[in-house]
């Protein structure tokens, strides 16, 4: 059996910051959508947009692409913030830097795109409120 892996393509594009994040976010449409996002939370801000996380990012993508597919990866381990990324625009996927490796990342990646919900040990630790990591 070949790996899902092996048959992806992927037109890629990327932003080291809030505004050039959303420039890129507003070259979409409707008829051009962005099917996945990978998503980092620390992206410095861009306050002229309001932009000040990855967060509001993900908020913007989630009302303008209500289909496209978020896949959030973060350093941060505050319950609180992870609640509130995921209660702000459900990502499909949540993970901590700390726990992922290359294969987890793809394994991650795959998963969200065929559509399922896949948040790592720590990120779920956090979301049911309770932790034996």
């Amino acid at each position: 059996m070949q790996d899902q892996s092996d048959k992806l393509c992927f037109k890629t594009e990327s932003a080291r910051d809030c505004e050039t994040a959303h420039q890129k976010i507003q070259s979409y449409s409707a008829a051009k959508p962005l099917d996945l996002v990978i998503l980092d939370l620390s992206l410095p801000p861009a306050p002229q947009l309001n932009l000040y996380s990855g967060d509001d990012l993900g908020v913007c993508i989630r009302g303008q692409f209500p289909n496209t597919k978020i896949l959030v990866i973060t350093s941060y381990a505050n319950s609180h913030r992870i609640r509130q990324t995921i209660n702000a625009y459900n990502p499909l996927g949540f993970l901590n830097k700390q726990d992922v490796g290359f294969i987890k990342y793809v394994s991650a990646i795959n998963k969200v795109l065929s559509g399922e919900t896949h948040y790592n040990k720590t990120i779920m630790c956090i979301k049911r409120w309770r932790c034996k990591l």
